[in-house]
C-alpha cells in the first residue's frame, strides 16, 4: 500500500511526527519540509486516509521569499494544551499554530545557518507559494523573554466589558471558595465536563470531537454528554416507541447510529485518560452519556436511566428527555439531555415539555411520590439565569407559575430563608412558587447534583432596540425584519445585546422554567442555525441563509445546581449549603461553544464545572472505629486466655460465627471492593482464629464451659442463609457474591447471641468477657452514629434506598437487631462499674 506521507514529501525520509489532540498530524523530513494533515478516525472509510491540509513555511521579512521551516527537521512536539507545535532544527526552534499552521516565531542560536537557509530557500522553495503561506513574517523570539505579546495580540479578540466583569466576579468567587475550603473543611471532587450538541444526523467526526472534548477532558473526572438528532424520521420514532413499551432494556444499548457516537466519544476520551462508561440512554434521536475516570469507579453505584417522550401526539420520542442517575460518594447525580419543541413561536409548547419532564421523569430505584405524602418544599425567589433583578416576580399568573416547578432537591432545612429577592415577591409570589414546587417529581428533585443540557429551542424574539415596521406585514413580515436585525447585530459584534430577546431568559424571569438552576454567563455567538459543513469560526460565522430564514439563537444550553438553589453559576453557595454538594463553573470562560466545528447546523457547547462537598459528611471513619473496637475486644479475650490460662465464660459458638462472617466478608471484599476495612477484618480474623485455636488445641480447652454454651452455631447459620437467598443486594456482581455478602450481614447481626445466652446461664459475667462484649457494644455505637449522622444531615440517598427494595430494609433491621441485642448488656456493664463493682450481674430475662 502506498504511503501518502512519503508521496507528499516527494519520497523524502520522514524524520519526525507529532499528533495534535484535535486530529491534526504534523510530519517533518530531513530536507526541512513540514506538513500539516487532517488525520480522521479509521472507523469510517471516508476518513481513513490522511488528508494534506497545507505545507508550512516562513516568510523572509526582507525579501518576501517563503522559506522552509528548517534546513533539517530534528524533532516535533505538541504543547500540553494542543494549540502550539514546536519544531526543532539543527540550531533553530520554531513555534506554529496547530489551528491554521501559522508560524508564531523562531528561536535561533546560529545566524550563519539562518543565512544559509535563506539562500537555500531562494533556490529551492519556489513551490512553497502554491501551498499558501503566512501573511506576515515570523518574529525572532528572545529565549530570555519569550513570545512578544504585541506580536500575538492581533490573533485574539479583546475581551468585552461583560467578559472582563465576569473575570472579576470569578476571581472573587475563587477567593470565597478558597476561604470556604480553609474554614469549613470542604473538599473538591474535581472538574466535571458537560457538553451538549444537536448533531443533525451527522456521522461522528474524530477531529470535531477532539476539538470539543479532548483538551477539556484532560482535567475532568466526569464527562457528561447530551446529543440531539442522532437520528431522525418517522421510522426512528416508531422503533423507539416499540422499544420503550416492549423492550426497555434496549434503550440502554442504543441503535447503530447512536453506537457510532458512543464508540467515537469513548475513543476520544480514552485518548486523554482511562475513562469508563457509567451509563447511557437513548430515545429516538436524543442520547445521554456519562463517562468517569477509572479511579472513581469503586465510588459509583445505583446506576439507573429514564426517559420522557414529548414529541408526536405527546408520546413521540423525537422530543423529550433522557436521563442517567447514579450515586457518587453516596450523593445522587442526575444528568438530563432534552430536545424541546421547535419553531419561533412555540414558547408555550417548550414550557409544556419542561413541565411534563419535571413531573414524569422517574428512575426505578427512586420511590415515586404519593400525592398525600409528597413533600412541601420552600420556594426560592432567586433569579438565576440573567433575569432582570428589577422585574416584578408576581407579573405572571398562577397557571404560568405552575409550569415552572420550583426548586428541585431543596428541603426546608436546605433552603435559605429570605433569599436575595425575598422581599420583592410578596406573599403571593411565594405561594405561587410553593405550589409550583409540587410539580417536581422525585426523579429530579432528590438529586444532589443536577445537570440539565439540551437543545431547548428557545429563540431570540424582539430584543431591545428592535422596532419593526408594521405598515406592510405581507411584503415585509416582522420575521424577516427580525432576521435582518439579528444578522446586523452579529456582524457588528453586538450579539450579546440580543440576549435581551432570549426567550429562555424571559421565561425564567417570569418563573415558568428552570427554578433553582443556573446557567453560566453567555459570551459566545448564537449556536443555531449554521450552514452545515461550511467553514465557519468566531470571526466569520456563516449562519444559514436559506428560504426559511431561521433567526440565529442560543438554542443549546447547559444548566445545573447542587443540593440547593443555585444563586450564581460562578459561586458555590458556600454560606447557605455548608453541609451539601456545591457546584459552580470552573472559571469565567468555562461555558462556551466551538464555532470552528462545522459538522452540524448547531455548534457544540461545553461547560466545565467544579464540584465541592464537605469532608465531614463522609462518616466512613466511624465504621473504621467500629471495626477497631471489635478487634480490641478480641484482643482482650486473647490476652485473658494466654495470661490467665482460662476460657471461663467464653462462648466458642460466638467465635465460630464471628470467624464465619469474617471469612465471608474478606472473600467478598477481595472480589468486590478492597479497602481499609479489608485490612481490619483480616486482623480481627487472625485474632479470632487464635482464640479458637487455644479453645480447641491447647490445655486451655479444659476450662471451657461447654454445658453453658448451648446455642449451637448452625441454629443461627441456617436461617441466615435462607434469608440471604431471599433478600440480597442487587448489584452487577455475580449472584453468589451477593448472597454471601447478605449471609455475612445477617451473621454479624446475631453472632453475639450464643455469648449473651451463655452469660445469662452463668448469671455472673467474668471481667475480661464483659470487656469483650462491651467492645462489641461500642462497635455498634460507632456504626449507629454513622447512620444517625447521615439521616440528621438530610442524606436523601439513605431514605430513597429504603424504598427501593427488600435488601436495604433488611440491612436496617439487621443493624437494629444487633444494636438492641447489645444495648441491655452495655447498660448493666456501665451500671456495675458506676456502682464500683468489678463484676457484671445480669437479670434473668436479658436474652
Amino acid at each position: 500500500m502506498s504511503n501518502p506521507f512519503a508521496q507528499a514529501h516527494g519520497g523524502k525520509k520522514i524524520k519526525a511526527l507529532a499528533l495534535c489532540p484535535t486530529g491534526r498530524l504534523f510530519t517533518g523530513t530531513a530536507t526541512g519540509a513540514l506538513r500539516m494533515w487532517s488525520y480522521g478516525s479509521p472507523a469510517f472509510a471516508e476518513q481513513a486516509a490522511p488528508r494534506l491540509l497545507r505545507q508550512l513555511c516562513k516568510l523572509d521579512a526582507r525579501s518576501g521569499v517563503q522559506l522552509p521551516p528548517h534546513s533539517k527537521v530534528i524533532a516535533l512536539a505538541v504543547s500540553a494544551g494542543g494549540r502550539v507545535l514546536w519544531s526543532a532544527g539543527k540550531s533553530t526552534i520554531s513555534l506554529w499554530s496547530t489551528h491554521n499552521g501559522e508560524c508564531l516565531g523562531t528561536i535561533s542560536s546560529d545566524r550563519s545557518e539562518q543565512q544559509q537557509q535563506q539562500q537555500y530557500a531562494q533556490q529551492q522553495c519556489g513551490g512553497y507559494a502554491a501551498m499558501g503561506g503566512m501573511q506576515q513574517p515570523p518574529a525572532d523570539i528572545n529565549p530570555r523573554i519569550g513570545l512578544d505579546a504585541a506580536r500575538l495580540a492581533g490573533q485574539f479578540e479583546r475581551p468585552s466589558a461583560e467578559l472582563l466583569a465576569a473575570d472579576d466576579e470569578a476571581v472573587d468567587a475563587e477567593k470565597d471558595a478558597a476561604a470556604m475550603l480553609i474554614n469549613t473543611g470542604v473538599k473538591a471532587m474535581g472538574k466535571v465536563l458537560v457538553g451538549t450538541w444537536n448533531v443533525n444526523e451527522t456521522k461522528p467526526s474524530r477531529p470535531g470531537l477532539q476539538q470539543w472534548l479532548a483538551e477539556r477532558a484532560n482535567s475532568a473526572q466526569l464527562v457528561m454528554i447530551g446529543l440531539q438528532e442522532v437520528e431522525m424520521g418517522t421510522m426512528s420514532v416508531g422503533k423507539d416507541a416499540i422499544t420503550q413499551y416492549l423492550a426497555k432494556s434496549k434503550a440502554e444499548s442504543a441503535t447503530a447510529a447512536a453506537q457510532a457516537w458512543v464508540a467515537m466519544i469513548g475513543e476520544v476520551l480514552r485518548g486523554v485518560g482511562d475513562f469508563r462508561r457509567v451509563g447511557l440512554r437513548q430515545m429516538s434521536g436524543v442520547l445521554v452519556l456519562v463517562f468517569a475516570r477509572a479511579e472513581l469507579e469503586p465510588h459509583i453505584g445505583e446506576v439507573a436511566t429514564a426517559s420522557v417522550a414529548c414529541g408526536v401526539m405527546g408520546y413521540g420520542g423525537n422530543k423529550g428527555a433522557v436521563a442517567v442517575s447514579f450515586s457518587l460518594f453516596r450523593r445522587r447525580v442526575v444528568i438530563v439531555s432534552s430536545h424541546f419543541a421547535a419553531h419561533q413561536d412555540k414558547v408555550e409548547s417548550r414550557n409544556a415539555d419542561y413541565a411534563k419532564i419535571v413531573r414524569h421523569l422517574h428512575f426505578h430505584n427512586v420511590p415515586t411520590d404519593k400525592p398525600q405524602q409528597q413533600q412541601q418544599y420552600e420556594a426560592s425567589d432567586v433569579v438565576v439565569l440573567g433575569a432582570d433583578p428589577c422585574a416584578d416576580p408576581n407579573s405572571s399568573n398562577s397557571s404560568s407559575r405552575r409550569l415552572g416547578g420550583g426548586s428541585p432537591g431543596i428541603s426546608p432545612r436546605r433552603t435559605p430563608r429570605g433569599g436575595a429577592n425575598a422581599d420583592a415577591g410578596g406573599s403571593g409570589g411565594g405561594a405561587a412558587a410553593a405550589a409550583a414546587d409540587e410539580e417536581w417529581g422525585a426523579g429530579m428533585r432528590d438529586a444532589e447534583l443536577l445537570v440539565w443540557v439540551g437543545d431547548f429551542n428557545y429563540r431570540v424574539d424582539r430584543p431591545d432596540g428592535f422596532v419593526p415596521d408594521e405598515s406592510d406585514p405581507e411584503n415585509n413580515p416582522i420575521g424577516a425584519q427580525l432576521y435582518q436585525y439579528v444578522h446586523r447585530k452579529i456582524s457588528a459584534k453586538q450579539h450579546l445585546a440580543l440576549l435581551s430577546g432570549d426567550q429562555c431568559l424571559r421565561e425564567v424571569a417570569r418563573g415558568a422554567i428552570f427554578h433553582g438552576l443556573a446557567e453560566g454567563p453567555i459570551s459566545f455567538l448564537p449556536t443555531y442555525k449554521f450552514e452545515k459543513g461550511r467553514e465557519s469560526n468566531a470571526l466569520q460565522p456563516f449562519y444559514d441563509q436559506g428560504e426559511k430564514k431561521r433567526v440565529p439563537a442560543w438554542t443549546d444550553r447547559v444548566l445545573f445546581r447542587g443540593s440547593g438553589p443555585q444563586r450564581s453559576a460562578l459561586e458555590c453557595n458556600a454560606v447557605e449549603q455548608r453541609s451539601d454538594v456545591r457546584v459552580c463553573l470552573a472559571g469565567p470562560h468555562a461555558y462556551n461553544s466551538l464555532m470552528e466545528v462545522n459538522d452540524s447546523d448547531h455548534k457544540p457547547v461545553y461547560a466545565a464545572l467544579l464540584i465541592l462537598w464537605r469532608t465531614i459528611e463522609d462518616h466512613d471513619t466511624l465504621f473504621v472505629l467500629a471495626e477497631v473496637a471489635h478487634f480490641v475486644g478480641i484482643g482482650l479475650l486473647a490476652f485473658k486466655m494466654y495470661s490467665k490460662r482460662s476460657a471461663a465464660g467464653l462462648s466458642a459458638q460466638t467465635q465460630i460465627l464471628t470467624m464465619l462472617f469474617l471469612v465471608i466478608r474478606l472473600y467478598c471484599s477481595f472480589m468486590m471492593e478492597y479497602d481499609i476495612h479489608t485490612v481490619l477484618d483480616g486482623m480481627t480474623l487472625i485474632a479470632t482464629s487464635g482464640v479458637l485455636y487455644a479453645l480447641w488445641f491447647t490445655p486451655i480447652k479444659s476450662t471451657y464451659q461447654a454445658d453453658l454454651d448451648n446455642v449451637k452455631f448452625y441454629y443461627v447459620v441456617i436461617p441466615c442463609v435462607i434469608m440471604a437467598a431471599i433478600a440480597h443486594p442487587f448489584t452487577s456482581h455475580w449472584i453468589m457474591f451477593r448472597i454471601l455478602w447478605a449471609v455475612c450481614v445477617y451473621l454479624e447481626a446475631v453472632s453475639v447471641l450464643p455469648q449473651l445466652r451463655m452469660m445469662q446461664n452463668s448469671k455472673v459475667v467474668e471481667r475480661f468477657t464483659a470487656h469483650y462484649v462491651f467492645c462489641l457494644g461500642l462497635s455498634r455505637f460507632f456504626s449507629c452514629a454513622h447512620w444517625i449522622l447521615q439521616l440528621l444531615e438530610g442524606n436523601r440517598y439513605l431514605l430513597n434506598a429504603l424504598g427501593s427494595g427488600l435488601w436495604p430494609v433488611m440491612v436496617l433491621l439487621s443493624e437494629i437487631v444487633q444494636t438492641f441485642i447489645l444495648a441491655d448488656f452495655c447498660f448493666y456493664y456501665v451500671k456495675s462499674y458506676a456502682e464500683g463493682s468489678g463484676i457484671v450481674r445480669l437479670p434473668a430475662g436479658i436474652v
